[in-house]
């Protein structure tokens, strides 16, 4: 992989990316995030069109989040696929009963077609230029139609509340966590164009302190820290690091202590801060 082509942050100032040789600022319109977990949604399509308006970013889920019908008020939204529609990491078994349908998921088992998917969705965006910040957790009020939760796999996760998934305290499922990133990292390590989100929002359910701005919790803060070593260590493997660590760390903007930079976030290069 030519250093070009691998998004970093731009030595002189690291409010800018480094990108194909050139100062860049990334700017998009995006769809909801759904492009590639939604077997119905054209992403070449789509790709193609936010490359022709002269955008050069997009954002996707990779398959531990997906949302039911009219979640957020939103009427067509492509992280909603309709039943049976949702594609995802894992496997599907022989047992029905998934909550937003189809059979449940078997977490033994990687699923073939997701990968095939994930490859084309990656290769049409570097070869437009288009840089994806791929998002690995979000639990946000779905903890109900996630695959790793117990309902809905085959494999006896462990039973826990929603508040608990992003955190280091939610049983056998930290496992899962730990091979479900480990394996995406291996798949999407040849590709230069990405930037890896840890987790959108991960405030959503654990505030560090009341009210709408608020960074996540110290508990939700470790399993931060825990899932970018996970990263860290599974993308230096074979030649040393490669991509950038992102990560939401409130609304609109809080100071990050720098003591925590150390603690919780010493791999983390990005920081993104929602709704100004």
């Amino acid at each position: 992989m030519k250093k070009e082509n691998i998004i970093t942050l731009h030595p002189d100032n690291p409010h800018y990316f480094l990108w194909q040789g050139q100062p860049t600022v990334l700017v998009t319109s995006s769809e909801h995030y759904g492009a590639l977990i939604n077997m119905d949604f054209d992403f070449e399509k789509y790709l193609r069109t936010i490359h022709d308006l002269g955008y050069n970013n997009t954002r996707v889920f990779l398959g531990d989040y997906v949302e039911g019908p009219h979640d957020f008020c939103i009427e067509t939204n492509t992280l909603a696929p309709a039943p049976g529609r949702f594609i995802c990491p894992w496997a599907r078994s022989e047992e029905p009963g998934f909550i937003l349908g189809g059979n449940k998921f078997d977490l033994d088992r990687w699923d073939t077609d997701y990968f095939e998917r994930l490859h084309k969705f990656f290769t049409l965006a570097a070869s437009l230029g288009i840089v994806v910040e791929t998002l690995f957790f979000f639990v946000g009020p779905n903890w109900k139609h996630l695959p790793l939760n117990p309902d809905n796999n085959v494999n006896g996760t462990t039973a826990i509340a929603a508040e608990d998934y992003l955190t280091l305290h939610n049983g056998n499922i930290l496992a899962r966590q730990e091979e479900y990133v480990r394996k995406l990292v291996r798949e999407l390590q040849p590709y230069g164009n990405l930037i890896f989100n840890i987790c959108m929002e991960p405030w959503f359910l654990n505030p560090e302190h009341p009210g709408f701005v608020s960074p996540p919790s110290q508990d939700t803060k470790a399993w931060i820290q825990q899932v970018s070593e996970w990263i860290y260590d599974e993308d230096s493997g074979i030649s040393g690091r490669k991509h950038l660590i992102s990560v939401d760390f409130s609304n609109r903007g809080s100071r990050i202590p720098a003591g925590e930079l150390k603690t919780f976030f010493r791999y983390v290069s990005v920081f993104n801060a929602h709704y100004d």
